[in-house]
């Protein structure tokens, strides 16, 4: 964790983020890398999930996913839910860090106590496939009701099939049809793809 700065650093920290926001917003990645860079040397939370994602999408500096992993750690474990969330992908699928998926249910968990959807969602997405957490459809549901109810689209569309199935609660082909709507509403093909089937039958 980092070390307590004093309040002159701070506004220094503060000015670096800012300026770096401003470049990251115009898109000068390049200059909006080096003031993350000092801002999350001076332990901000933000700078360093800002850093880590610039790695990670190789904006503005090399794509380098172990210096992502690296700066998203230590955003995390200031509890910043983004990084806790991206870290938690990254443990996921093996991005910068060896696969560990219990590791990833706990920053999920971590995220998801904040509720943030897009960790309520890959929680939904663990417990369905029994994957680093015990298999269970009704957590399933209940994580992705969670992110769907912040329409995150994904999850809407998990949750439709869910209701239309029965699973991890009772059928109800109503519901399930308007969850899926939500997320085709948004651009799911998947979601697109079922309403076709099952919108006839409702």
């Amino acid at each position: 964790m980092d070390a307590p700065i004093c309040a002159e650093n701070r506004r220094d920290v503060a000015a670096a983020l800012g300026n770096a926001m401003r470049h990251k917003g115009l898109g000068s990645y390049r200059a909006a890398a080096d003031l993350f860079t000092i801002a999350a040397a001076g332990g901000s939370a933000v700078a360093q999930y800002q850093l880590g994602r610039l790695y990670r999408r190789g904006d503005g500096v090399r794509a380098d996913q172990v210096l992502a992993a690296h700066w998203w750690e230590r955003s995390a474990a200031q509890g910043y839910a983004k990084a806790l969330v991206g870290l938690g992908v990254m443990y996921k699928i093996g991005a910068g860090v060896a696969v560990d998926l219990i590791r990833a249910a706990a920053l999920f968990s971590a995220a998801a106590e904040k509720n943030h959807a897009v960790a309520h969602y890959h929680l939904g997405d663990m417990h369905a496939r029994g994957a680093g957490v015990v298999l269970n459809a009704r957590q399933a549901f209940a994580h992705f009701q969670r992110a769907a109810e912040q329409g995150y689209s994904p999850a809407q569309y998990f949750l439709g099939l869910f209701y239309l199935d029965g699973v991890g609660v009772a059928r109800d082909a109503r519901r399930g049809v308007q969850w899926l709507k939500c997320a085709a509403d948004q651009g799911c093909a998947l979601a697109a793809l079922h309403l076709k089937g099952f919108a006839p039958q409702i």
